[in-house]
């Protein structure tokens, strides 16, 4: 067989319309299948995270065709050409470039040597980023990445701290075997958050814009013990046992309501979109 030929997977407890069309309207025209899974076993929302990828990754390698793994996850907004300027890179394993969503936004690619995103250096960021350049990294996170097929031959997902660590988990495995790991800052992805909002990386600080209006999904809790959370406007909070509640997002709430820490007082406010 000729070419590559492409698993692209998508694993979601909720799918974003922007997502759908992006994955379907990719410019690639080789071989590839597509899976998407909602199989979420667990009540502890983060486990749900690294079960669909161990499924995920047990789908791939059950066909010995497939090449390359190409993760697009359920709330990624990539350009049409991802896939194939993915495709292009020298690299075991390759990230396209967006921000996470959580707490204050931060851009997803890592220096080589250190934790630390490429924006620490501003200078160098804004000179990379402009020119679409393809960088060497150490992740991170799975939101648009393509992974060669030996390397999950090689490297189980898997989790140390409560299951969505399955991309940090994979890129150490990758970086202590000395794979290569490279990022295309050309690829640039939205995030779209739960409250209907969609982060997108830029050359300057703060290396995010968000666009779109905040129609929040959040969930009042009190806490059963202790815990450090932000709240809906992003300032960080610790919520103590005892008469005072919080409202939070909703997918925080809910891993830890199920992990005993808090208590609903109640579970979803502003319910729009999917669960």
């Amino acid at each position: 067989m000729a070419g590559p030929y492409i698993c692209c997977v998508t694993p979601h407890n909720r799918l974003e319309p922007e997502t759908i069309r992006a994955v379907f309207t990719q410019v690639y025209t080789g071989h590839i299948d597509h899976h998407f899974t909602r199989y979420n076993p667990d009540p502890v929302p983060g486990h749900n995270i690294v079960a669909a990828y161990k499924r995920l990754q047990a789908v791939f390698l059950a066909e010995p065709k497939y090449s390359h793994m190409f993760i697009l996850e359920n709330d990624i907004i990539p350009p049409p050409d991802a896939l194939e300027r993915l495709l292009a890179v020298d690299a075991d394993i390759t990230y396209a470039v967006y921000c996470f969503r959580r707490g204050t936004p931060v851009v997803n690619i890592t220096h080589i040597d250190t934790t630390n995103t490429l924006t620490d250096n501003a200078a160098e960021w804004r000179r990379d980023f402009e020119r679409g350049a393809v960088v060497p990294c150490t992740g991170l996170g799975f939101g648009c990445t393509l992974i060669r097929r030996h390397v999950l031959e090689r490297f189980e997902m898997r989790s140390r701290f409560g299951g969505g660590d399955a991309d940090t988990e994979l890129a150490k495995d990758a970086r202590a075997a000395g794979l290569v790991q490279r990022a295309h800052l050309g690829v640039v992805c939205g995030h779209k958050r739960p409250d209907g909002c969609v982060l997108w990386p830029t050359a300057t600080r703060p290396f995010y814009r968000k666009v779109g209006v905040s129609a929040p999904r959040l969930a009042e809790v009190r806490a059963l013990v202790a815990f450090g959370v932000w709240d809906e406007k992003g300032a960080p909070h610790i919520l103590r046992p005892g008469p005072d509640t919080l409202k939070i997002d909703y997918e925080i709430a809910a891993s830890m309501v199920a992990v005993g820490q808090a208590a609903y007082v109640t579970p979803v406010l502003n319910d729009v979109a999917n669960p």
